[in-house]
């Protein structure tokens, strides 16, 4: 098992990692997950997003692509530099802590893919979000050097996050099993 990362960490990873360099549509495992994580905007018509841990903000091109306004957050400095200088539209990057952020944004969705499994606080970011509004997520089910935890069933991040995420539905996703779950905020 891994162990929770700083800023520095992130930041020499995303800069030293030519594969987070690529168009969102070039991100292998990442492409996968976003591409089915639309679907679920589209049927519940969101039109706009917080994504908590937004990385290099490929996520964001997606949004913007189909007209969802998008709001991303990442304490990694260079991920947010990169971000803003390779943004197609309006998107909007922040650099925060997640567990610093205010989350008084006005957003009908928040998504946080490839984060949670990479923070001992999880639930206690879960739990500063705004009831009843949709949450997107996925995590792995592989071991990393930045992972504190990692699920080896749908029941296991049910058992999890239910408590936080009512409506919860969970379903792998990829060929290296990531899960994609969904639902609501508590």
């Amino acid at each position: 098992m891994g162990k929770e990362q700083n800023n520095k960490y992130y930041n020499e990873v995303f800069k030293n990692a030519s594969y987070y360099h690529k168009p969102w549509n070039e991100m292998a495992h990442w492409t996968t997950i976003w591409e089915k994580s639309l679907p679920l905007l589209i049927e519940k018509n969101i039109s706009s997003i917080l994504d908590i841990g937004s990385g290099m903000g490929q996520f964001g091109q997606l949004a913007q692509q189909n007209n969802i306004q998008y709001k991303g957050i990442d304490f990694s400095e260079y991920a947010v530099e990169y971000s803003n200088q390779n943004k197609i539209g309006n998107e909007i990057f922040e650099c925060v802590d997640a567990f610093q952020y205010h989350y008084n944004d006005k957003v009908d969705c928040y998504t946080s893919h490839e984060f949670l499994e990479h923070i001992e606080g999880d639930t206690t970011i879960l739990s500063k979000l705004k009831s009843n509004t949709f949450i997107i997520f996925s995590v792995p089910s592989f071991d990393d050097l930045g992972h504190v935890r990692w699920f080896n069933s749908v029941n296991s991040i049910i058992e999890r996050y239910s408590p936080y995420i009512k409506d919860l539905q969970v379903q792998p996703v990829t060929d290296r099993i990531h899960y994609l779950g969904w639902g609501y905020v508590k």
